[in-house]
């Protein structure tokens, strides 16, 4: 479980203290009783936020000295004086780091990728928009200004959690790309399971053939999302380094049937959609509209007809 409850943020927000708190300590000071105490902190302690160390026959409980439990020491002494509670505990979490970490411009989107219910939705963006925690500027839902350092938080806890779970299921994974809870990364004879072969992986699939020499590209995401030629390539635009992926790329735009629409949304929401219209700016103008890295259309041409 990666959420936090309101018992676990009332914990944190004594840690923050700069430090060390016997357990019955921890107790008197959140009101919390020394067995729940000791269930709450021990998710914490999962979740890479805190640790406790013997000192003699005592043992004495704080944060750890990773990058998020950091963040959120600082959040405290910035602005103590915050909804930890509420912004952070449960659902909230999911919705506000959707919020942050995705481009996300309608109900219905952040309804998708958070996998909150739109009732939920709907009464947490009204407390957000009266504690100012939420604004929609430029069409697009994001923090409000006095929540940044919430929002460095969410990233670093995301990404904590993220990589917990490709430990688990791929200890040689290499994250490629991620937001939120969506990732992207590469993996050497990893069986699919959770995890779904997508962007180059697939590209044999819709029929263009190559060769990955360092692994596989795998796709996670615990929204219930199938891999077709519009998703892979969404994620390709996400992993394309080297001309010849670019190139790729360009080729299994031309040769198969997606969606176009929802490839630049797609795109949009992970932060990618000038450079997704960049390759279907060059398709429409046969390369006149070609940004570095891409071929030549002469050389993209002949690779064409290789693939026909």
């Amino acid at each position: 479980m990666t959420l936090l409850s309101s018992g676990e943020i009332r914990l944190l927000h004594s840690l923050s203290m700069h430090r060390a708190w016997t357990p019955s300590e921890l107790s008197g000071a959140t009101g919390l009783s020394r067995p729940t105490v000791s269930t709450l902190f021990s998710h914490l302690s999962e979740l890479g936020l805190a640790r406790s160390e013997r000192v003699g026959r005592s043992k004495n409980l704080k944060l750890t000295d990773s990058k998020h439990a950091t963040l959120f020491r600082n959040m405290i002494a910035h602005s103590p004086n915050l909804r930890y509670e509420f912004l952070l505990g449960g659902k909230s979490l999911d919705l506000l780091a959707a919020i942050h970490l995705l481009t996300l411009s309608s109900v219905k989107e952040i309804e998708e990728f958070s996998r909150v219910s739109h009732v939920t939705v709907i009464k947490l963006l009204s407390h957000y928009r009266e504690l100012g925690a939420v604004r929609k500027r430029n069409g697009r839902y994001r923090l409000g200004v006095k929540y940044a350092m919430v929002g460095d938080f969410l990233r670093e806890f995301r990404s904590y959690t993220n990589l917990r779970i490709l430990r688990e299921g791929a200890p040689d994974a290499a994250v490629v790309w991620e937001r939120d809870r969506d990732m992207l990364f590469r993996s050497s004879g990893l069986s699919a399971g959770r995890f779904q072969p997508s962007a180059f992986s697939v590209f044999p699939k819709f029929g263009v053939d190559l060769f990955l020499a360092d692994g596989g590209y795998y796709f996670y995401t615990p929204r219930n999302v199938r891999i077709g030629p519009t998703e892979a390539l969404a994620h390709a635009v996400l992993a394309a380094e080297s001309p010849r992926e670019r190139t790729l790329l360009l080729v299994l735009m031309k040769k198969a049937r997606f969606d176009e629409e929802r490839f630049v949304w797609l795109s949009r929401v992970y932060g990618a959609e000038q450079v997704a219209r960049s390759y279907l700016a060059y398709l429409e103008t046969q390369g006149r509209a070609r940004r570095p890295g891409f071929p030549r259309w002469r050389e993209f041409s002949r690779r064409m007809r290789e693939y026909a």
